[in-house]
């Protein structure tokens, strides 16, 4: 082994001599390994903690909507590699963006019921938007829980019931938009203690003000 070091280095000795200091190789060997297994770590993403990958399931039986969006979202795969799923470092969700194609925009029958309450466990979630996706239901108060809530996004998804006063404790949130939905009731003013500076609850069935943002 001694030998072999030996003669790497008077072969980079003398390619130094023959190449001479400005085209002497930037990167060794063990750096070129580390930055393809960094390379590799990003193209492939994490591996998806089990409790995520369990919470959008759940989600997706409960979507109205089963469209190509959710093609990708097979048992026993990775849920960072779905599509509209994005994961952090540690492979938690971090980012759920699904934008469906052709969804009749009506009003959901029957009486309203809670869905999407098992993405109230996707801890790492910080967008959450679903444009012209069949939710038909409506908004959870366990979403009250994602602490680091940025954007809150249900672009005409037909979200019936009222809008949960517990959305008041997303303290990170920053993007609200609810416009083009069923959502009856009145806003709750504390919505305007919120450093939102995107709202948008256009389009509904709502009485009385609009709480303002900053």
């Amino acid at each position: 082994m001694t030998v072999a070091g030996d003669a790497v280095l008077e072969y980079r000795s003398d390619m130094h001599e023959v190449l001479g200091p400005a085209r002497t190789p930037a990167l060794r060997t063990p750096d070129v390994v580390v930055l393809a297994t960094t390379l590799a770590t990003v193209a492939y993403g994490q591996n998806c903690k089990p409790v995520d990958s369990q919470a959008l399931k759940y989600f997706q039986l409960e979507i109205v909507f089963g469209g190509e969006e959710f093609k990708t979202w097979q048992d026993g795969t990775n849920c960072c590699t779905w599509d509209g799923v994005t994961c952090n470092g540690n492979g938690n969700v971090e980012s759920l963006n699904i934008v469906a194609k052709d969804v009749p925009a009506a009003r959901p029958q029957g009486d309203p019921y809670l869905v999407g309450t098992a993405l109230g466990d996707l801890v790492g979630l910080k967008n959450l938007t679903m444009l012209n996706v069949a939710y038909n239901g409506q908004i959870p108060p366990a979403w009250g829980g994602l602490a680091n809530l940025e954007v809150l996004n249900l672009d005409g998804c037909n979200v019936v019931g009222s809008i949960p006063e517990e959305l008041c404790r997303l303290g990170n949130l920053h993007t609200l938009i609810l416009k083009g939905n069923f959502i009856s009731g009145s806003a709750p003013e504390c919505l305007s203690s919120l450093s939102l500076s995107s709202l948008d609850l256009s389009g509904n069935q709502l009485s009385g003000s609009v709480p303002s943002i900053p």
